[in-house]
């Protein structure tokens, strides 16, 4: 219960804090999107802000996060069921080691 209330309801999932995530359990909707907070951080916070407005509907049930679709997607996208080529953005759910 703990560590799934420290989680933010629409955060920002990295290859260092994924285990976090893994660990509460809890089903993932991830946004796999060029998250830029440099140079494009009115596009990267909009989608978390429209994740953030889902998120909070499901509070408890579903975790939402960001990923960068470069670092999580680029080397093996069909691990997460993306054929060809990739688009825009991607949105995947993860429970128990399985994607959807």
């Amino acid at each position: 219960w703990i560590s799934t209330r420290s989680m933010p309801i629409a955060g920002e999932l990295t290859r260092d804090n994924m285990a976090d995530y893994i660990d509460t359990g809890v089903a993932r909707l991830v946004a796999f999107i060029d998250v830029d907070w440099e140079k494009n951080v009115k596009r990267t916070k909009y989608f978390q802000r429209r994740l953030l407005k889902v998120g909070t509907e499901f509070e408890g049930q579903i975790l939402f996060a960001l990923a960068d679709n470069v670092e999580f997607l680029a080397h093996d996208p069909s691990s997460y069921g993306v054929e060809g080529e990739l688009g825009e953005y991607v949105i995947a759910i993860e429970q128990d080691g399985k994607k959807f």
